[in-house]
């Protein structure tokens, strides 16, 4: 019995704690979510999370608004994607100027011109507006 609910344990525990992409995805998280604090965010300012999955971040947007957007065909299935509006991967389909903000991590790695697919993130944004963009380092 004891053998058994050791076993179940370390299964567990080295799928969580153990897993070095779970430990990335927790830097990653816990430096997004400092960064998106200092950056003092108000309940006026809109927000773009470009490649949104399945929207990891919303939440760290409590006030303000948060616009989702991602590709339907890519490497994940279309169950593992939740934006607001789904987009072909080179033109956002927002106007000059719409956001004060736009977040992006794992996409860029993932671009096939990452360079036109930053210039355009920038399109987005209100003159003054932040942009932070992160690349995994997983599977590199």
């Amino acid at each position: 019995m004891f053998k058994k609910i050791n076993n179940r344990l370390q299964s567990i525990l080295s799928g969580i704690w153990l897993n070095p992409i779970w430990i990335t995805e927790y830097k990653l998280k816990t430096s997004l979510r400092s960064i998106i604090e200092l950056a003092k965010i108000s309940k006026n300012k809109k927000w773009l999370d470009v490649g949104c999955g399945l929207r990891p971040y919303e939440d760290y947007f409590p006030i303000g608004s948060y616009v989702g957007v991602d590709i339907e065909q890519s490497g994940r299935s279309i169950g593992m994607k939740a934006p607001d509006y789904f987009y072909d991967g080179q033109v956002l389909p927002f106007a000059d100027s719409s956001f004060d903000g736009v977040i992006s991590t794992q996409v860029l790695e993932h671009v096939p011109n990452s360079r036109s697919m930053l210039i355009e993130m920038n399109r987005v944004i209100k003159l003054g507006g932040d942009n932070f963009t992160s690349v995994s380092m997983a599977g590199t």
